[in-house]
């Protein structure tokens, strides 16, 4: 069964926040995107945020619910993530959370 991994993630530095956006939906969701499994990515930003809110949040379809379990173990994703920590670790950008989700329903019939 298809998977949702849900990252949340914060730009806590003065100045570089545009330069992350850039640089996550242009380069990073491409990047996670050659992850065996990962299907699909998106990026949000919050409309209103409340407290304990990040402000940016991820979504990438994962092909089986065992990958989800497993995917920060793949050497494919430790890879990924060691390139991605040598830019952005320390320089604003911090994560907050990692979530996991099993599909259990979804509606795929066109709105009328």
């Amino acid at each position: 069964m298809e998977s949702l991994l849900v990252v949340g993630v914060d730009f806590e530095a003065s100045s570089g926040e545009e330069e992350f956006n850039d640089c996550y939906s242009k380069v990073h969701v491409g990047d996670v995107l050659t992850v065996p499994g990962v299907i699909r990515g998106s990026r949000y930003v919050a409309l209103r945020r409340q407290e304990g809110q990040t402000k940016y949040l991820a979504t990438y379809d994962i092909e089986s619910e065992e990958l989800a379990h497993t995917i920060f173990k793949t050497p494919e994703w430790r890879a990924l993530m060691a390139d991605w920590d040598a830019k952005w670790g320390g320089h604003g950008a911090v994560g907050k959370f990692a979530w996991r989700y099993t599909k259990i329903y979804s509606s795929d019939a066109p709105k009328k």
